[in-house]
C-alpha cells in the first residue's frame, strides 16, 4: 500500500480514537461554546462575529477557540477568549467536552458527536461563484473524503435563499437552516464610523486615508507563484485624480498563497497575514476581486467593487469550475486595465447600485445587519433545552 494512503489511514484512525477516548473519560462542560473558522486558522469570519455578540449578550457562557494565541499579531482575540492549539489532543478534547461547536467549514468523519452537544454550521461562502464539494464531485467522480455536516450539524445559518441552496447542493444537507443573515457582514452594513476606526489602527492607516483593497482568489496548481496581473500603482493613480484623496492599497492574497512581493514605499501593503478579511471589507473604499465571493459580501455597502478577470477562460479550465459566472449575474467586470481605468473614471454611484440589485435578486439575499444577534439568540435558546 502506498506511504501516504497509509499515513493519511492512520491519522484519521489517530484522531477518531482521541474523539471516542476522550468523549467516554470526559463530561460535556455546561455552557461552554467552542469555536472554529477555518480549521483553526484564523480568528475570524461568522464565528468571530457569533462568539464576541455571545460574550456581549449572555457574558456567563464560557467562550473557547480552536487556534493558536500566537497567530494572534493584531491582537484581535479578546482575553476572556481560551484557547485551544489547532494541532494536537487537547483540539480532540475540547471538541469532545463542548456543550456547543461553531465552524465554518464542512465537517469531517474524524468527528464524534455526543448526544447533549449542539452543533452550528456557518458556512464562510454564503454566497459565491465556484462549485465546492459535492458540486465539484458530480457525476461519478470519486470523493477525496464525505461530508458529514448531514449527520452532525443541528442548525446552519444563511443569509440568502442561494446559500439554503447550497447547503443542499453542495452539503448534501437537508436539516434545520436558520435565515439569520450572516453574522460576519453585520459590521459592514451598520457602517460606524469608531468600528472603521478600530480596525485602520490595527492596520497603522490614517483615520483619512481611503483604502483600495485588492483580493484575488486560489488558483490551483500555481498559487504560490501567482504574479499580480495588474498595475495597481497605476490604479492608485487614477483613484487619486478621480476622487483628490490620499488612497493606500491594500493587498490581501488567498490563504492558500504565501503572499505577494508589494512595495510598502509604493503607497502598497501587503495584508494576507490580517486574519479577519470581514474587517478589511468593513474599511475598503474600492475592491478588486476576480472570482472570490467577497465582492458578494462588499457589494452589500453599496462602494464601488470590480471583477478583474482577464484570465477566466485559463481560471475555468485549470483551476474550478464556475456555479454562477460574475458576467452573467451583472456584477462590474473587466478584462483590461483600460476598461478597469475607465470604470473608475466613468461609473456612477447609481451604475454600482444597478449591478448590486441585479446580484441581490439573484442570490435572495437576506441580510439586515442583525444576523451575530440572532444566531447568538439561537444558541443561548438551544443550550438551556439541550
Amino acid at each position: 500500500m502506498n506511504t501516504e494512503i497509509m499515513k493519511t489511514k492512520f491519522s484519521y484512525l489517530l484522531k477518531r480514537m482521541y474523539m471516542r477516548v476522550y468523549a467516554i473519560s470526559h463530561p460535556i462542560q455546561d455552557k461552554t461554546i467552542l469555536f472554529s473558522s477555518f480549521n483553526g486558522l484564523q480568528y475570524s469570519d461568522n464565528p468571530r462575529a457569533i462568539s464576541e455578540k455571545m460574550h456581549e449578550m449572555y457574558p456567563d457562557y464560557h467562550i473557547r477557540w480552536i487556534i493558536d494565541r500566537e497567530r494572534d499579531q493584531y491582537h484581535l482575540i479578546p482575553d476572556y477568549v481560551d484557547c485551544i492549539p489547532s494541532e494536537g489532543k487537547k483540539k480532540f478534547q475540547a471538541i469532545a467536552t463542548a456543550h456547543c461547536y461553531v465552524y465554518n467549514m464542512n465537517l469531517r468523519n474524524t468527528l464524534i458527536k455526543r448526544k447533549g452537544q449542539f452543533f452550528v454550521q456557518t458556512w464562510h461562502g454564503d454566497r459565491n461563484f465556484k462549485k465546492i464539494l459535492y458540486e465539484v464531485w458530480e457525476n461519478g467522480q470519486k470523493r477525496p473524503y464525505p461530508v458529514m455536516d448531514n449527520k452532525f450539524t443541528d442548525v446552519a445559518v444563511a443569509g440568502s435563499t442561494y446559500c439554503e441552496e447550497k447547503y443542499h447542493s453542495a452539503f448534501h444537507y437537508y436539516g434545520k437552516i436558520a435565515m439569520t443573515g450572516s453574522p460576519k457582514v453585520d459590521n459592514m452594513l451598520a457602517n460606524d464610523p469608531d468600528i472603521q476606526h478600530q480596525i485602520k489602527k490595527r492596520l497603522n492607516l490614517d483615520i483619512k486615508t481611503r483604502i483600495l483593497l485588492y483580493a484575488p482568489t486560489f488558483r490551483e496548481g500555481n498559487s504560490a507563484d501567482f504574479k499580480i496581473p495588474l498595475d495597481l500603482g497605476r490604479v492608485l493613480k487614477t483613484l487619486c485624480n478621480k476622487t483628490g484623496d490620499n488612497w493606500v492599497c491594500l493587498v490581501r492574497a488567498h490563504p492558500g498563497v504565501s503572499g505577494f512581493n508589494v512595495s510598502n514605499a509604493d503607497g502598497m501593503r501587503d495584508v494576507t497575514d490580517y486574519p479577519d478579511m470581514a474587517d478589511l471589507l468593513t474599511v475598503t473604499d474600492f475592491l478588486i476581486t476576480d472570482y472570490s465571493n467577497t465582492i458578494l459580501d462588499f457589494y452589500l455597502t453599496g462602494k464601488p467593487a470590480v471583477c478583474y478577470i482577464a484570465d477566466k477562460e485559463e481560471y475555468v479550465r485549470n483551476s474550478r469550475s464556475l456555479k454562477n459566472d460574475p458576467e452573467s449575474i451583472g456584477a462590474v467586470c473587466v478584462r483590461t486595465e483600460q476598461e478597469l481605468e475607465n470604470v473608475i473614471m466613468t461609473h456612477t454611484e447609481e451604475d454600482y447600485a444597478r449591478a448590486y440589485r441585479n446580484i441581490d435578486k439573484y442570490y435572495g439575499t437576506k441580510e439586515k445587519g442583525d444576523a451575530a444577534e440572532k444566531v447568538a439568540g439561537i444558541i443561548d435558546k438551544a443550550l438551556r433545552h439541550v
